[in-house]
């Protein structure tokens, strides 16, 4: 198997994210504006007052409560959509949709051959998570109980393995699956397992080069651009014995101010987390998919 070529990798995911930024806008909005539109639908049809009350600092938490009994198909739906989503940005950087893209809708079979890999490897990483939490207290029990020493310092440096192993095993899981679900026309964890044999830590460098510098500037702009709107002397409505319920009132009076304030900057905070979440979806996407070319000597 082929190393993971970090330098490439990087720069097609930057590229892909933005050179190709409008293509990955045009395949990324409509399924979101449905699946938002969807979820407003939803809102004032179970708690029609909400939005106002949001917008006022107020919640009312019984109507919170209401939305969470259908909290289980938002998810799945949301789950449809990033799916189609993903394999539209995933054939875009594959190069398997060429020319500009203004628009992107699919519920063909590689959406479903995604939404079922993605299950899948969601079921296959619990049952690595469960075992490998169940080994590590046991044997971290045991340490405790005949080791008298070392017992304790034995349970952390298992602790701090399991926690390695879970990271490694999530990585080489589920960072080429949809890649191969695409290219290859198949729900391919054990292709995506493969693929990720022996570039772990290629595969961290792409992701920490990639990632890291953008979310570290996108940090700096929102403070810089929304900071002005956030509120100042909320602190001095603290002080130290305050009981549980002057507690809440003040969170509640953080939540509220916070809200009242930042209404004159709702465009520019729909504008910022539109931009953010449209290059993210450019890195992640373009990184698995110019790495995937890289991996397979497709590119």
């Amino acid at each position: 198997m082929n190393k993971l070529p970090v330098g490439e990798t990087i720069s097609g995911a930057y590229g892909f994210a933005f050179a190709d930024f409008l293509s990955v806008l045009g395949v990324a909005w409509l399924p979101h504006v449905i699946y938002v539109l969807l979820i407003v639908g939803i809102v004032y049809g179970l708690a029609p007052e909400l939005p106002g009350q949001v917008m006022r600092g107020e919640f009312d938490i019984s109507m919170l409560y209401t939305l969470r009994r259908i909290g289980g198909l938002i998810w799945l739906v949301g789950l449809v959509i990033q799916s189609m989503v993903t394999v539209g940005l995933q054939k875009k950087a594959l190069g398997e949709m060429p020319g500009p893209t203004f628009f992107y809708f699919s519920l063909g079979a590689p959406v479903w051959r995604m939404i079922g890999a993605t299950f899948l490897a969601i079921l296959a990483y619990i049952f690595i998570v469960v075992l490998t939490v169940g080994v590590t207290v046991a044997l971290a029990l045991a340490a405790t109980k005949f080791v008298a020493h070392f017992g304790a310092a034995i349970a952390v440096i298992l602790g701090i393995v399991a926690s390695f192993w879970l990271i490694y095993t999530a990585v080489r899981l589920f960072f080429f699956l949809p890649a191969v679900v695409v290219a290859e026309e198949q729900i391919g964890l054990v292709r995506s397992w493969e693929l990720g044999g022996g570039n772990f830590w290629r595969i961290f460098a792409v992701v920490f080069v990639v990632f890291v510098p953008v979310a570290i500037g996108f940090g700096i702009i929102e403070n810089a651009l929304i900071g002005p709107f956030l509120p100042a002397d909320l602190m001095t409505h603290l002080h130290p014995g305050m009981t549980a319920d002057q507690l809440g009132n003040f969170y509640m009076l953080i939540v509220k101010e916070t809200f009242q304030s930042m209404r004159g900057a709702l465009p520019l905070i729909v504008a910022l987390v539109v931009i953010r979440s449209i290059v993210f979806l450019g890195l992640g996407n373009g990184a698995v998919a110019k790495g995937y070319l890289g991996v397979t000597d497709k590119g």
